[in-house]
């Protein structure tokens, strides 16, 4: 999937998107006063964004890594909380790499930062975790 953005400088920008396949539970952090609305309406692609660098129709999440801590999070502020969302619940949703994060070494390697094009239903969100 190609996608086109508008990068920082007004140029216009394209990425070959790479689809991945994911199963479990991925993470999503979001000012603590998103909470509520997305407890009851799901998380939204083209809800206000607070920390992109470009304006892309997606929701970003993290992929968790086998250590128990939030540090591979973008989660910048106290004031934030994170959202655990259950794929098993959206089995037909398209997962590709997100080209805005780097490659982690503390997943051999592989960036497991990924983004969807398609609102996740509030039924997939599990719990959310301040």
């Amino acid at each position: 999937m190609i996608i086109e953005y508008e990068g920082l400088d007004g140029k216009i920008y394209s990425e070959d998107l790479k689809e991945i396949k994911v199963t479990g539970v991925l993470l999503h952090s979001t000012p603590d006063e998103n909470v509520d609305s997305i407890k009851a309406n799901g998380l939204k692609t083209k809800m206000p964004r607070t920390k992109l660098m470009v304006d892309v129709n997606a929701i970003f999440c993290t992929i968790p890594s086998e250590t128990p801590n939030t540090s591979d999070l973008f989660r910048y502020y106290d004031d934030w909380s994170i959202v655990v969302i259950d794929t098993d619940e959206i089995p037909k949703h398209k997962w590709y790499i997100d080209f805005l994060a780097e490659e982690d070494p503390s997943n051999n390697g592989h960036n497991k930062h990924v983004m969807t094009f398609e609102d996740i239903p509030s039924a997939a969100i599990k719990k959310t975790i301040k």
